[in-house]
């Protein structure tokens, strides 16, 4: 029977390959797998023989992100460097708090930011309404009547006049809104080591 396995074997190994997994930053943990199957460390930097062409190769290891990869092996000895793991990125339980706060506070600038802007565009359609209305009644209009130029003066003033009331209803809205929201993301108290408050921006 082991002259029949090595028989076997010999007819076996012109059909295989064999491939090298090189690794230079053993992480803690750091897991290498083909094809699904853990290799072990004591597999790492040793000839491992494998049939010829694509295998899927998996890196892991806890804390870090996760690689991999479709290696394709076609001669013996083949060589491949396993990359080093990136670091995963874990934001604190107290920073997430203080990245909404901050958040909430920039959407509230940007509104108070608009209301003004509406404040300013209110304003202007507002004199405007009110410049083409006093044109008109004063060069166009008659007690009774106007000319069709001040009918048209009349109709730019009452459209600016309409336009200038809901800008001036925005603006309210917006500001009420942005001051609401800017509080909101105001300075949180929170405990430090000495069970006292700390105030965070």
């Amino acid at each position: 029977r082991a002259a029949f396995a090595d028989t076997k074997v010999k007819e076996l190994e012109p059909k295989l390959v064999s491939v090298v997994y090189v690794v230079p930053r053993p992480e803690l943990g750091l897991v290498v797998e083909q094809d699904g199957t853990d290799l072990g460390r004591a597999a790492w930097g040793t000839r491992i023989p494998v049939d010829p062409g694509a295998h899927q190769l998996r890196v892991s290891a806890p804390g870090f992100r996760s690689w991999s990869a479709s290696v394709f092996v076609e001669r013996s000895d083949q060589r491949i460097q396993v990359p080093p793991l990136r670091r995963t990125v874990t934001t604190s339980p107290a920073a997430e708090p203080e990245a909404r706060s901050g958040g909430l506070r920039l959407v509230g600038v940007g509104l108070l930011i608009a209301s003004g802007a509406a404040a300013a565009g209110t304003l202007v359609l507002g004199g405007v309404a009110k410049l083409e209305n006093d044109t008109a009644r004063r060069d166009e209009c008659g007690p009774t009547s106007c000319s069709p130029e001040g009918s048209r003066r009349i109709d730019r003033a009452t459209a600016f006049g309409n336009v200038a009331t809901a800008l001036g209803v925005g603006t309210v809205v917006l500001l009420g809104a942005g001051l609401v929201t800017f509080f909101l993301g105001g300075p949180s108290a929170s405990r430090n080591a000495e069970g006292g408050p700390v105030l965070r921006f």
